[in-house]
């Protein structure tokens, strides 16, 4: 491994268009699953701008220099885990819907749910959340 080279893959649910132009004149498409190596100052750039995909799993770093900060991430949202929630009862459903703090996340629950057949009221459920979740960041942004 080259030593001034970090590794990155898409390990989130849906495909991420990175914007790296205003820093050195790049744009990296991932697919899901997709890898991508990019040099230290690009990483830590993204680390400026994107720390949020680290944080929520929807990038991860494969490999990294030794004296290269890797950004952990606890996500857990992955299909298979996104298929136990949409099976879940009303009640069970509501919880986990409580715990998701990623609207992009939710979306992909609610299409499930449709995809399903799921009634009126799980939708009302995860639509609830994602209002939530909206004006939580229009407080934080309003805040600075």
């Amino acid at each position: 491994m080259e030593k001034n080279i970090v590794t990155i893959k898409n390990t989130g649910i849906t495909s991420l268009i990175l914007d790296l132009t205003p820093y050195c004149s790049k744009i990296i498409d991932l697919e899901v699953g997709s890898i991508a190596g990019v040099k230290v100052e690009e990483y830590e750039y993204m680390l400026e701008i994107f720390k949020s995909f680290f944080e929520k799993g929807k990038l991860s770093v494969i490999k990294a220099p030794k004296n290269v900060e890797i950004i952990k991430n606890d996500f857990k949202y992955d299909e298979k885990k996104i298929d136990e929630i949409v099976q879940m009862t009303q009640a069970k459903f509501k919880t986990e819907i409580s715990k998701v703090d990623d609207i992009e996340v939710l979306r992909i629950i609610l299409k499930h749910s449709i995809d399903e057949g799921k009634t009126e009221k799980f939708l009302k459920i995860i639509e609830t959340r994602i209002d939530e979740l909206k004006t939580e960041d229009v407080a934080i942004a309003s805040s600075f």
